[in-house]
């Protein structure tokens, strides 16, 4: 499941920096989704070989790296319609965060 969805979201990245001028972190991306796919090749059913902890772990980091880059990173290269998504997607990541909190912080008060 983490390569899976770390496949998704390289690719996603790696289109992103590419259009956003930074080949580096784009070429970055890309092999880390091309890495995930030579995984998942092995990994259909029946599996021959399995991901621990610790490469989901790596995934998860690189990720959200790349993430925090992403928020930093200057968007004035980026296509009209993609920054527009760009800003979208920086405000929905905040009211996601903060939906995810409110669970947790509500949850104790009815149990005591």
């Amino acid at each position: 499941m983490a390569a899976g969805i770390g496949t998704i979201c390289a690719v996603a990245f790696g289109c992103w920096f590419y259009l956003a001028g930074d080949v580096p972190l784009a070429l970055l991306q890309c092999s880390a989704g091309r890495c995930l796919i030579g995984f998942l090749v092995f990994n259909f059913h029946p599996a021959r070989i399995f991901m621990g902890d610790s490469g989901s772990l790596i995934i998860g980091a690189i990720l959200s790296v790349l993430a925090m880059n992403m928020v930093d990173h200057d968007n004035t290269r980026l296509p009209p319609w993609l920054q527009r998504a760009y800003a979208a997607v920086r405000h929905g990541h905040v009211g996601l965060s903060v939906g995810g909190y409110v669970p947790c912080i509500r949850e104790p008060r009815r149990a005591g």
